[in-house]
């Protein structure tokens, strides 16, 4: 699992749906893992009715509110399971997903160069 979305490496190119916060800005769809576009992007994988997956994402607002270099990019894994078994089996086999919340910090090129981040 340690080898999964290690620092270093480019995130893979998956188009995923989620919620993506940027600045002020709220905007909901699908998103490729590559071009976020932030100097800094969270990504955080998430599922419903987990008391830390809800803190981090408030975390995830607070620290993009107002910030035009930070995006956080919010999947629900409960939703992607539902909606597409296939793209929830490349996340698995892409990302440690074996604990939520997981999150990786990003840089502008989709290299990863942080993740289990315990606090934003």
């Amino acid at each position: 699992l340690l080898s999964r979305s290690a620092p270093g490496t480019r995130v893979p190119d998956l188009k995923v749906p989620g919620t993506l916060l940027s600045g002020n800005r709220t905007k909901t769809g699908e998103f490729r893992l590559r071009r976020l576009g932030g100097r800094n992007n969270y990504i955080m994988f998430v599922t419903d009715g987990c008391n830390v997956c809800a803190t981090r994402k408030e975390a995830a607002v607070r620290l993009v509110a107002g910030n035009k270099k930070v995006k956080a990019l919010i999947i629900n894994v409960d939703e992607v399971l539902a909606s597409d078994p296939d793209l929830a089996s490349e996340l698995f086999d892409s990302f440690d997903l074996s604990s939520l919340p997981f999150v990786l910090i990003t840089d502008k090129k989709a290299r990863i160069y942080r993740r289990y981040v315990i606090d934003l």
